[in-house]
């Protein structure tokens, strides 16, 4: 448990996803407080009950939502000292098999909800002396080798690390900011992965589990992925890859307009 003094305020994105929820327990559990953010008001209410937090229904892809909900939430809460963007969807889909709707749902969750998210969270932190922390969880699968395998989501997770990547270039002074592509995580996304999968290619979801395993992959609960993510809470900078205990610091810049024009294609 924190002291008063060192208790902080934490904004869960995704806060009723697997990997989101065990964000939130670990973080309560430490006495900070949380503020639970999803879509989904039946889930939100579950868990809010559940931890005793406030909650807000949010559809990260809807932008007039988001500046109403970051509104209310910044009016509510004298400081919210950090943000973790946990919301996410998958897609088993390579781009040549992958309808319009497909895509665009997976892009919009992935990389589009973050950015409508986060530029209006620094909209309000650059206007704030409190300390100051974001953390996007991306994926393993974000770092390249995504050519002919689950190439749609892969893409959004590699896409999702150079939103990462511009706003430590353009907000390192206003917070500490930084990336973590955790490897599989035993969570409802991974039931549905194994499943999708399996339908994709024609074979059961226990010879899909059993591929992995055999390839040597390692599958983490929940709550390691969690606290994974929450070491690299307050670093500026870092993009942290937890299966090969690899910290990467970012520190040159890069051309802003390749995410902001991928942005804005989204809404065309």
């Amino acid at each position: 448990m924190v002291d008063i003094m060192n208790q902080k305020t934490y904004l869960i994105i995704g806060a009723t996803g697997g990997i989101g929820k065990a964000l939130s327990y670990k973080l309560k559990s430490k006495g900070h407080n949380v503020i639970l953010v999803a879509k989904s008001k039946e889930r939100l209410a579950i868990l809010s009950e559940a931890l005793n937090c406030p909650a807000f229904s949010m559809d990260i892809t809807d932008e007039l939502d988001v500046a109403d909900k970051i509104n209310e939430i910044f009016d509510a809460f004298q400081e919210v000292n950090g943000v973790i963007h946990a919301a996410g969807a998958f897609s088993c889909y390579n781009f040549c098999d992958a309808g319009d709707e497909e895509k665009r749902r997976v892009y919009e969750i992935n990389v589009k909800g973050p950015y409508l998210v986060s530029e209006k969270v620094f909209l309000k932190w650059k206007e704030k002396k409190y300390s100051k922390s974001m953390i996007f969880v991306s994926s393993i699968a974000g770092l390249g080798g995504v050519e002919g395998k689950r190439e749609v989501y892969g893409h959004s997770k590699k896409m999702l690390i150079e939103l990462f990547k511009k706003y430590y270039v353009e907000f390192n002074d206003v917070a500490a900011i930084s990336c973590v592509c955790p490897g599989p995580t035993k969570t409802p996304m991974w039931e549905e992965v194994y499943n999708n999968l399996a339908s994709y290619e024609g074979i059961s979801p226990e010879e899909v589990i059993k591929r992995y395993e055999q390839e040597g992959h390692y599958v983490a609960e929940a709550d390691i992925t969690a606290e994974h993510i929450l070491e690299v809470l307050g670093e500026f900078g870092c993009l942290y890859v937890p299966t090969k205990n690899l910290k990467i610091k970012v520190e040159s810049a890069l051309d802003q307009s390749i995410i902001t024009n991928f942005i804005k294609s989204l809404s065309s």
